[in-house]
């Protein structure tokens, strides 16, 4: 899926009702099982399970076009309905790198929250929240990719060690 289609999805996806009601935050629910991915597995795929995480942002812009900072509201958000598994294909190890997948999410939120409390918005604030957006989501996918690529999908134990530990220290940071 294209970048643009995803960051399409997620916003249709916040605005349908029966989709935002479906999705829990990171502070509620960071400790996920398997029954709460609850789309259908994607039997062409290689893979055992996906993960849909994204983040969301609500703010407001004023009369002269500025962020109104108090009103920010940026959260990471799992998505059950896009998210799936393979029964007889994962075990409790795969868990912890989706798991892993989702706090990397909750981080990028962090750095996203950090970003808007300290940019100076001009009246050109809905352009200027875009732009940070769009970077933190590169950086996000990014790091995505290379956890996957670095852990072989979650297969690599001590790999995976490494990376918890490092995302660990990323989000007590943010």
């Amino acid at each position: 899926m294209s970048r643009a289609h995803g960051l399409f999805l997620v916003l249709v996806l916040l605005a349908s009702g029966s989709y935002a009601q479906a999705s829990f935050s990171w502070a509620e629910k960071k400790d996920f099982q398997w029954q709460d991915f609850t789309g259908f597995p994607d039997d062409s795929s290689p893979f055992a399970a996906n993960v849909n995480t994204g983040v969301s942002h609500r703010f407001r812009i004023d009369s002269t076009g500025r962020l109104v900072k108090g009103s920010s509201t940026i959260t990471a958000y799992f998505y059950p309905k896009l998210s799936w598994y393979k029964p007889k294909q994962v075990n409790a190890g795969l868990l912890r790198h989706e798991r892993l997948h989702f706090t990397i999410t909750e981080l990028h939120a962090r750095i996203f929250r950090k970003q808007v409390a300290h940019f100076k918005f001009t009246t050109n604030a809905r352009i200027e929240i875009k732009s940070i957006y769009r970077k933190i989501e590169q950086k996000r996918q990014k790091m995505q990719t290379e956890l996957d690529r670095q852990t072989q999908h979650g297969l690599l134990d001590e790999k995976e060690l490494i990376w918890k530990e490092k995302v660990n220290r990323l989000l007590a940071k943010y």
